[in-house]
């Protein structure tokens, strides 16, 4: 199964969004609903490895798609991305 692994920083006011834009993209779009999602937090040991120096941050895995937006359009472009990997 795909995996589609959203970091996210407490503080953060682009994270706080990031939730309903997923769930917004997900109902738009059926076809994504294979994916799996992991919405984290940066501190969150599983984190560890995944590079990056902005929040929310998107990543195929752990190989990092975008960082530092949070709105419908990064996401839906997030999941395009797992999509094609």
């Amino acid at each position: 199964m795909k995996e589609l692994v959203v970091l996210t920083r407490k503080d953060c006011p682009y994270c706080a969004s990031v939730r309903d834009n997923i769930k917004k993209v997900l109902q738009e779009n059926p076809g994504f609903s294979h994916i799996a999602v992991t919405v984290m937090d940066e501190d969150d040991p599983r984190a560890e490895n995944l590079d990056h120096y902005y929040a929310p941050a998107f990543f195929a895995g752990d190989v990092r798609i975008s960082e530092g937006n949070g709105g419908a359009e990064a996401v839906f472009s997030a999941f395009e991305t797992v999509m094609k990997s």
